[in-house]
C-alpha cells in the first residue's frame, strides 16, 4: 500500500486539477466540453477513494517514548509490518533475496529508471504546439500519475485507474498517448504483463 505521504501528494495534485476544471466549467457553463465534465466526475470519484485509502493507511513508523531506566540506547520504533520481519542491521543474503514474509516482485524498474523513460514524454508535452499552458500542466499531471502507478509492485497496480489516465491523455493529445503506450508495451522496458495489456488496449482503440 502507498504511504500516507504518497496518498496525500496524489490528493493535492488531483484537487488542483479538479479546481482548474471546475473553473473552466464555471466560465463555459452549458457549453462546457463533455470531456471536461467526465474528467470532473472521474476526479471527484478518485478523490473519494483516495480519502478512504488515506484514512486506512497505517503509519509505517511511530517513535516510542522510553523511560529513563530503559537499557536501549538507540531510537525505538513500533513498526507495523503486517507479520513480516524487521531487520535493523546489515543482512548478508549471498546474492539471493531476503524474504521477510510475502515475496512481491516489482516491475524490475526503479523509480529513477521509470522517470528516465518518461522524460521524453514530458519534453514532447513542453514543445507541443497545439496545447495551451493549462493543457500542458493537466497532461503532465496525467502522465505523472501513470509514472507513479507503474512504478509500484505489479500486484498493487490499479489497471482501471491506469486505463482512466490513458483515456484522459487520448482526449487531450492522441500523439502523446502514442508515446506513453509505446513505453508501457515495450517488453524491453520491463513492465508487468497487466500493464502491457492495459496499454495495448489503448493502443488498439487509438488506432481505430
Amino acid at each position: 500500500m502507498p504511504s500516507r505521504r504518497d496518498i496525500q501528494t496524489l490528493i493535492d495534485s488531483k484537487r488542483r486539477r479538479l479546481q482548474k476544471l471546475k473553473e473552466q466549467e464555471a466560465v463555459f457553463g452549458l457549453s462546457t466540453d463533455p470531456a471536461t465534465l467526465i474528467q470532473i466526475e472521474d476526479l471527484e470519484q478518485e478523490l473519494r477513494e483516495l480519502q478512504i485509502q488515506l484514512a486506512q493507511a497505517p503509519d509505517s513508523t511511530e517513535p516510542v517514548e522510553r523511560s529513563s531506566t530503559s537499557p536501549i540506547t538507540g531510537p525505538v520504533y513500533h513498526i507495523n509490518t503486517g507479520g513480516g520481519a524487521v531487520i535493523t542491521g546489515q543482512v548478508q543474503t549471498g546474492g539471493g533475496d531476503f524474504v521477510g514474509r510475502d515475496q512481491v516482485k516489482t516491475t524490475g524498474l526503479s523509480a529513477t529508471e521509470v522517470a528516465s523513460l518518461f522524460g521524453t514524454i514530458y519534453q514532447k508535452i513542453d514543445s507541443h504546439p497545439g496545447l495551451s499552458g493549462d493543457d500542458k500542466a493537466d497532461l503532465k499531471a496525467e502522465v505523472e500519475e501513470i509514472q507513479i502507478e507503474v512504478a509500484k509492485p505489479e500486484a498493487e497496480v490499479d489497471n482501471i485507474f491506469l486505463l482512466r489516465r490513458l483515456r484522459n491523455i487520448k482526449r487531450m493529445a492522441p500523439d502523446i498517448l502514442e508515446g506513453v503506450t509505446a513505453i508501457l508495451t515495450n517488453p524491453a522496458a520491463g513492465f508487468g504483463v497487466s500493464i502491457r495489456k492495459t496499454a495495448g488496449k489503448m493502443q488498439d482503440s487509438a488506432a481505430e
